[in-house]
Formats: C-alpha cells, structure tokens, sequence
C-alpha cells in the first residue's frame, strides 16, 4: 500500500484597504503555500517480468527476489535495483513463488513460498554475495507476511496445498529457533502485514503490534485486521 500525503496551503484573509496601502512597500507575512505534487516517477523496469515475488530494501538497495514467470515456473532469480539501475543478484538455492522478505539488522531475509507446486518451510538470510540457510520454519506455507519487530521475524497467514495455515510463528536470531504464536482467527493467504509503534507503550506489553489485512482464501475476505501482542523481555523493557 503507497500512502500519499500532502499538506493544504494556508490561504490568507482578504485585506482591508489600509493593508493593502502598507503591502505596497512590504509583502504580507501570510501568503498561499502551494499544495506539493507527490514525487512519483517512473523507474526502470525489471529486466524480466515476474509476479508472485518478495521484495525488501537493504544497504540502500531494494532486492526483488523469486516469484514465477508467465509460464508458471518458480523462479530463483533476484534482482537488485541500486537507484539507477538492475542487476543480478545472488540466485536462491531453489525457485520460490510466493515467498516472503523482510531485512533485519540491515540483512535480507527471506521465508517459505512455493517451488513448483510443493510448499516450503526452507528460511534463508543474504550474507554477501551468498545465501546462507537457516533453521527451517516449523509450518511450510506460502502468500504469507514476514515482518521483522522488536528483533525477531514473525510469520503470519499463508497456505500450503491443502489449506490455509493458521498457526504465526516468530524466529530469535539469537538463538536461531522459531516458536508458534497464537493461530489466526480466521487463517488466510496473500496477507501483507506492518509494524506500529504505539507511544508511550504499557509497562508490560511491546510497542510493536503486527497486523495481517484480510487476504483470499477466507470465506468471506471481509475479516477485520487481525493484531499480535507479545508480552516484552527483561531487555526491551530498559
């Protein structure tokens, strides 16, 4: 989702006519602002076309990663765009659509997805020039969100073959493991999530809530966003 914004201008009031003898020799204070334009412009395309695919922003780059082709074939290509131009990024070990990016610390990180019609659960961070496999997720999925908050990675929504896939998941860097956290009220798939930071935070509760907007294969894809707590550690709270 692309949030616009833009400020009106402040129009001044109409003047009297002594002010309006005193502006001949000095401009008013209050004049009109101009309402700014949204600084949008095309860039350069990808070099191939492809949907279906994750995307994060790392070191000042923005990584398109996987997706599949107009034929259907899961790609392991990744694309990296510097502000001017595209190149080739390192190629995943395998191709992925619908798979989930997030960066953390600076690192792109990338969960799950399809390969050619098989669900995976396959986790993997960039380092340099290579990927560098990581502990798998403990559910295999798909058109899942990944959201990086309060230094973990969280996992929500997606589906496999079979089904929608209820339970979230979050992943420790520091001790390289994932755990399971409350299952969707409603399981859903192509969910896009977002961090917010709600000031000031309860003493006991994170500042970070993740939400997951409705997505398809709900039976109605009018659920309401659903919100994820997780109680802070010792850390956080200082």
């Amino acid at each position: 989702m692309v949030l616009l914004a833009s400020r009106a201008g402040q129009r001044a009031a109409p003047a009297t006519s002594a002010a309006v003898t005193s502006a001949t020799s000095a401009a008013s204070p209050i004049a009109a602002s101009p309402t700014p334009s949204p600084t949008q412009r095309m860039e350069t395309p990808l070099p191939a076309a492809l949907e279906e695919s994750a995307a994060a922003a790392a070191g000042g780059k923005l990584y398109v990663i996987g997706g599949f082709d107009a034929a259907g074939n899961s790609l392991s290509t990744v694309w990296v765009f510097d502000g001017s131009a595209w190149s080739a990024g390192p190629r995943l070990p395998l191709g992925l659509d619908h798979v989930s990016a997030a960066t953390l610390d600076d690192q792109v990180y990338v969960a799950g997805g399809h390969t050619f019609g098989r669900d995976s659960a396959r986790f993997f961070r960039l380092d340099g020039g290579s990927w560098t496999e990581l502990a798998p997720m403990r559910h295999a999925r798909g058109g899942h969100a990944l959201i990086a908050a309060s230094n973990h990675l969280f996992v929500i929504g997606g589906n496999t073959a079979a089904a929608n896939v209820g339970p979230a998941e979050v992943y420790d860097p520091q001790t390289r493991a994932w755990a399971d956290l409350p299952a969707l009220p409603a399981p859903r798939n192509h969910v896009a999530g977002f961090t917010s930071v709600v000031p000031p935070p309860p003493p006991e509760s994170i500042a970070t809530t993740l939400s997951a907007r409705p997505g398809f294969g709900c039976q109605t894809c009018r659920n309401p966003p659903v919100v994820l707590d997780r109680p802070r550690s010792r850390t956080e709270r200082r």
